[in-house]
């Protein structure tokens, strides 16, 4: 909310914030999309939630799920094992501009680990102790896929991985 980019100096109060893009020379316009907005006081950056992009797209698919590595009690039980799960991500941009992705995976776990799989990977790092965030930008009118296989340890097993983190960490 600055002069630089138009919007003045004061500051903007709350309502509705439509936003519009001119399509050509003739300063027409399109509608892009809105957002509630709360009050912004002047010269502060504010980023706004437009909805899903229907011209870029992220589609996870599941292509592999197992078990193993089964620890069993004292009775015979099954008290722990490990889930791998193999997935694939294609992304689709047919914005006539590169787009900026930004993947969050929740995991639903604390214990896991992730590695790259196939011969196309992305920039991934630890977003916190459930979810996992993939970076990349996807040139313009194109496609691209990454795989990686996720291990969740259950059970014992859990307990166990926890124990070689914190060892790994001294």
């Amino acid at each position: 909310n600055d002069s630089e980019h138009k919007l003045g100096t004061t500051p903007l109060p709350n309502g509705t914030m439509k936003l519009y893009r001119q399509v050509n020379t003739d300063q027409n316009t399109s509608y892009v999309g809105g957002a509630d907005i709360k009050y912004i006081p002047g010269n502060e950056e504010v980023e706004l939630n437009l909805g899903a992009d229907t011209l870029v797209k992220v589609e996870p698919v599941l292509m592999d799920s197992r078990t193993e590595n089964y620890l069993f009690n004292d009775k015979g039980d099954i008290a722990g094992w490990d889930e791998i799960e193999t997935w694939q991500i294609k992304l689709t941009n047919t914005r006539d501009i590169p787009a900026d992705f930004e993947i969050t995976r929740n995991f639903n776990t604390d214990s896991w680990d992730l590695k790259m799989t196939g011969t196309e990977a992305v920039e991934y790092q630890k977003h916190d102790a459930q979810h996992a965030r993939f970076t990349t930008i996807l040139q313009a009118q194109s496609e691209r896929s990454f795989s990686y296989a996720l291990t969740k340890y259950e059970g014992t097993r859990k307990e166990i991985h926890m124990k070689e983190l914190r060892e790994q960490q001294k």
